[in-house]
């Protein structure tokens, strides 16, 4: 399987994440990490995830808030030249390629 993978970050008000959090989750930082993936198989299917850093029992991490695929959720994507676009009934994110490209040996 093939995944490529778009990260984001947004700045939002910390009151707005602890009123979602469960019960013993402390929020970190007042931010939220979208991931949208293209995942190619036999066929290509999408999958966006919100997730923020919290702490919780000791240990910190980030914290998969919400996710949807596009196998069970009406979730497409669309590529214009280096934009690459995820669309939902309530979202649309598109991604501009104006970040870092690559991970260990790969271009930067």
């Amino acid at each position: 399987m093939k995944v490529e993978q778009f990260v984001m970050a947004y700045g939002v008000e910390q009151d707005r994440l602890r009123a979602f959090l469960p019960e013993g989750f402390v929020s970190l930082r007042p931010v939220l990490r979208i991931n949208g993936e293209i995942r190619t198989d036999e066929t290509e299917t999408y999958y966006l995830e919100l997730n923020t850093p919290v702490e919780a029992r000791g240990k910190r991490g980030w914290l998969n808030v919400a996710h949807w695929d596009s196998e069970h959720t009406d979730l497409t994507c669309k590529r214009e030249g280096k934009a690459v676009t995820f669309q939902t009934p309530f979202l649309q994110i598109t991604y501009t390629g104006t970040g870092a490209v690559g991970g260990p040996g790969g271009k930067r």
